[in-house]
């Protein structure tokens, strides 16, 4: 155990403590000089919560990598959590584009196990983050999600990589 005897008490990492109310802007300084990669879902998703997706983006871009624990954002049952997660992708999307699709690989090995509203954002993000090389996967994914939405998502995702420049 922490040996917590004041709330509330914020620990990182086992070593650093802060008690009483400690402001977001203080916690994110110290996370910067640790390496965020090793933040777990929960972590991630405090900082999407609180509005700091620009941020959070910033920090994955800065490590060349997409945190490990940054794709349970992606699949929450929490739609606005999701939201910010999608909002966090295209912001790495932005100055680093091969970084954010790098994530289609493992969104689209997950499609079995999570509901409609996630596969569709997974649809959106391929037409959004994805190139041409996408387009026969997600003709394929027509006749496996035939729900009215997830094909409508598929049409959108479709249009988005066929109209691509080049």
């Amino acid at each position: 155990m922490d040996d917590v005897k004041s709330v509330p008490t914020v620990i990182l990492d086992g070593r650093l403590r802060w008690t009483g109310q400690v402001g977001m802007e203080e916690i994110l300084d110290a996370l910067v000089d640790r390496d965020p990669a090793l933040l777990g879902t929960q972590a991630l998703k405090g900082i999407v919560k609180d509005g700091n997706a620009a941020l959070l983006a910033r920090m994955m871009v800065e490590r060349g990598k997409i945190f490990p624990g940054f794709l349970g954002l992606l699949i929450d049952p929490d739609w606005s959590l999701r939201l910010g997660a999608m909002v966090t992708l295209e912001e790495i999307a932005a100055s680093a584009p091969h970084l954010a699709s790098n994530v289609l690989d493992e969104l689209w090995a997950r499609l079995p196990e999570v509901s409609d509203p996630v596969r569709g954002d997974v649809f959106y993000l391929t037409g959004v983050l994805g190139s041409g090389e996408w387009i026969p996967r997600l003709q394929g994914a027509r006749s496996v999600y035939r729900a009215p939405d997830l094909a409508a998502a598929i049409e959108d995702a479709l249009d988005a990589l066929g109209n691509l420049p080049g």
